[in-house]
């Protein structure tokens, strides 16, 4: 079943990570124990994904759906794989509106939704603009949002290279935002709200990537 395969896969990826890539997670206490949620991070290599499972707490890893590359689940084994730890395969250049609405019935049902805003994989390690469709689920859905930052993974597997190498990785999660928080602090604004919350949400994930100090 679904579960099985999602907790298989999950202890899989942390037994690599701890091991090998020596994970530290830090932030813990800022996740909350159910959805309705969007979780947010950025991204550098195809680890990021995987490094989110093997972070987060078991109790919400069977609430997670994961925004995936439709072209990434072509391959049969990958598309059963992806059913099993709840990827909703998407074309978010073609298809927004069907992604957007894929995306509304999780979370009106409660779920988890994580999403990698940039859209793609960042090809120098920095934090890319933010696409616009999580603003707008963020906007209309009224649901509060959940920023990570994955250090590390950029120098294990960046764009380019074949094999992944070895590295420290550590995540880091921040505080809960809700839109209406997002629109009222002062900070880079968009042409619209939509605009305004993606900007702000990159602000923080970029904030959690300075900081320092604090683990769990």
């Amino acid at each position: 079943s679904a579960s099985i395969i999602s907790a298989l896969s999950r202890a899989i990826c942390i037994a690599v990570f701890r091991t090998g890539y020596r994970l530290r997670v830090e932030g813990l206490q800022h996740v909350p124990s159910h959805g309705p949620l969007i979780l947010v991070a950025n991204h550098c290599s195809y680890f990021d994904a995987f490094l989110l499972a093997a972070s987060l707490p078991p109790r919400i890893c069977q609430h997670i759906f994961y925004l995936g590359f439709e072209w990434f689940f072509r391959h049969p084994i990958l598309a059963w794989w992806g059913r099993g730890v709840r990827v909703i395969p998407v074309d978010m250049d073609n298809y927004l509106m069907r992604a957007l609405q894929a995306s509304a019935l999780v979370l009106k049902q409660g779920k988890v939704l994580c999403v990698f805003p940039e859209g793609e994989r960042s090809v120098d390690g920095k934090v890319r603009p933010f696409l616009k469709g999580v603003g707008i689920l963020v906007r209309e859905l009224k649901i509060p949002v959940l920023p990570a930052h994955i250090s590390g993974s950029f120098e294990a597997w960046p764009r380019g290279q074949s094999l992944p190498r070895l590295h420290r990785i550590r995540v880091r999660f921040g505080s809960m935002a809700m839109p209406g928080a997002l629109l009222a602090e002062e900070g880079p604004c968009g042409g619209d709200d939509y605009e305004t919350i993606v900007m702000r949400l990159r602000e923080r994930v970029i904030a959690l990537g300075r900081e320092t100090t604090g683990s769990t």
